[in-house]
């Protein structure tokens, strides 16, 4: 589940905390829609239009198909920050 917490905060650009308690593996597949993806216009390499892409977005799929729902909320987290830098030295 951190692997999937990682990967949805790339997805949205902002962190996500895995707070469902399970551990290990798990093997599932998940279809979605990625934000904004079903309103762009799509092409065919003939330049023939395609049909708009049709599906949940993350958080039904989320909810619907593996039982997990996301919420929105202030927690800590970690960050880096980067208060200095130099360019190497000749050696």
């Amino acid at each position: 589940m951190s692997y999937l917490s990682w990967y949805i905060g790339l997805m949205q650009n902002r962190p996500v905390v895995d707070r469902t308690g399970l551990k290990g593996f798990w093997d599932f597949t998940l279809e979605f829609v990625p934000d904004g993806a079903a309103e762009r216009e799509r092409k065919a390499p003939d330049g023939a239009p395609l049909a708009p892409l049709d599906g949940p977005n993350i958080y039904t799929a989320l909810r619907e198909k593996l039982g997990l729902k996301m919420e929105s909320q202030k927690t800590p987290v970690d960050v880096y920050v980067i208060d200095h830098v130099e360019k190497p030295g000749a050696n």
